[in-house]
């Protein structure tokens, strides 16, 4: 027991020694690179504990508490209100977090030749999702967007039917839970209904209809596979998703993360879309005019058009499996942010509701078009604001694949480049960014939709990235500022 006890802790001291040679290398080579190119370090934040352990405990309390992206905004502001980027370490992993514009700007487009999506994102998503257009990266990435770029032009995604369909089954559903609006009723899981309702539906032509399970249309029976769990993908989807979000957190030690039910919730997505993708694929001509492919005629479902391109199954699912992931939790989160501030401030519910009215007034839902919400203008500033104040991605991320730098954020004053060795991860905290008083005015902290009359944003606001791989949904958003995209 004692030789035992010795050699294990023989192993761990080697362990450390590892560590802090290597720790000791890579500064060398860091230094030696930045000196060449006229780069200074940005600043660390105060008091992060031995090898950073103390900022990693604080930043995931802060997360598994609900208010990272605020730990993150006081994390910065702690250093200074003219600190836009900084160092963090955690052991022998080092990246960089900015908030600068123009740092921003170098990575989405004037170097975007010198970053990619990380490894860690990667490897974190491509165990639910496949390998598809957000988590490829390089040439396979160009091969994802080509694929799924065509399909998100406005006239096909603009189905005001199909969505005015399933708005109506959320009203049926709040007056069922609400008593005809007398009780208290939790919005947000509606909302994440109704996304997922529509998202399915476009992706595969069959909603899952989580709000109203009578609209399920008959499916057909497929030899050797099981009819898809409509009511119970949604449950599936977000318990993997979670347990996905734990590890993304943990980067390079994402492996720490250990869930035994995830297994079990990842592959009940996987055969959702593998029973759709499979029945589309074995479609023939006899069963186009079947009632399950009725309902998809007159509109335009991704999986399908998908099938232009490819028939390989696994690309299909990874593909849409992709968009879904992108799109659902992003827009619920939007309409409950905006439901949120409705109720709070009477004034902004107001007029965004006479305009409303006053736009549509003796239109039917059906008669609606995409070109009459674009001729909305007060609505777009919510929009633009909630996004804005709430940060509905809070986070996003860039790795260098080569050595390179940031133009922005070196020594004392911030004035000098960054250098940026190959394998760093740059972490952009989008909510800080739109929470910055010198780029947004003293009143930062308000919401205020009218601060958007008049501004045209650039690398200030970016929930949907920029650049060539700039998000597509992006064909969503009908209330965008942004005219041209920004690149």
């Amino acid at each position: 027991m004692l030789f035992s006890g010795i050699s294990i802790l023989y192993l761990l001291l080697a362990g450390v020694l590892y560590l802090a040679t290597r720790l000791a290398l890579l500064k060398r080579h860091n230094a030696r690179e930045a000196a060449v190119r006229g780069c200074l370090p940005p600043p660390s934040p105060p008091d992060r504990g031995l090898w950073g352990i103390k900022s990693l405990r604080a930043s995931l309390k802060a997360t598994k508490d609900g208010w990272g992206p605020i730990w993150m905004h006081q994390t910065f502001n702690s250093i200074g209100k003219g600190v836009h980027t900084m160092r963090a370490q955690v052991l022998d992993y080092e990246l960089l977090i900015t908030r600068d514009a123009e740092n921003i700007k170098a990575m989405f487009n004037t170097q975007s030749a010198d970053f990619d999506i990380g490894p860690h994102r990667e490897r974190t998503f491509k165990s639910l999702l496949g390998l598809g257009v957000m988590t490829n990266r390089g040439v396979d990435w160009k091969h994802s967007r080509e694929l799924i770029r065509p399909q998100f032009a406005r006239d096909n995604i603009a189905n005001l039917a199909m969505f005015e369909t399933h708005v109506q089954s959320l009203v049926k559903r709040l007056r069922v839970d609400a008593g005809e609006w007398t009780a208290k009723v939790d919005l947000q899981p509606l909302f994440q209904n109704l996304t997922l309702d529509t998202s399915t539906e476009f992706l595969y032509g069959h909603s899952a209809s989580t709000q109203d399970p009578e609209q399920r249309a008959r499916l057909p029976t497929l030899e050797g596979r099981k009819a898809p769990d409509l009511s119970n993908f949604g449950h599936h989807l977000d318990e993997a998703k979670h347990v996905l979000d734990r590890q993304g957190a943990l980067a390079k030690y994402s492996w720490l993360v250990r869930d035994g039910t995830y297994s079990t919730h990842r592959q009940a997505v996987h055969d959702f879309v593998d029973y759709f993708v499979h029945m589309v694929l074995s479609q023939t001509e006899q069963d186009s005019k079947m009632e399950t492919s009725d309902i998809m005629r007159d509109k335009v479902v991704l999986l399908r058009e998908l099938m232009k391109a490819t028939r390989d199954p696994l690309t299909l699912r990874n593909e849409t499996l992709n968009v879904l992931h992108a799109s659902r939790d992003t827009t619920a989160a939007l309409i409950g942010w905006m439901f949120y501030f409705f109720a709070r401030r009477e004034d902004v519910f107001t007029k965004a509701r006479e305009e409303v009215s006053e736009r549509f007034a003796g239109k039917e839902a059906g008669e609606l078009t995409s070109s009459d919400l674009w001729s909305l203008s007060y609505l777009p500033l919510v929009v633009n604001e909630t996004i804005r104040f709430v940060g509905i991605v809070p986070m996003n991320e860039r790795a260098a694949v080569r050595d390179t730098t940031l133009p922005r954020g070196g020594g004392p004053d911030g004035r000098f480049s960054v250098f940026v060795p190959k394998g760093a991860q740059v972490l952009i905290p989008t909510y800080s960014l739109q929470h910055r008083e010198d780029l947004w005015g003293a009143d930062v902290e308000e919401y205020k939709p009218e601060r958007w009359e008049s501004r045209k944003s650039g690398w200030d606001f970016v929930p949907f990235g920029g650049g060539a791989r700039q998000c597509i949904g992006r064909e969503l958003h009908f209330f965008d500022p942004l005219d041209p995209p920004i690149h």
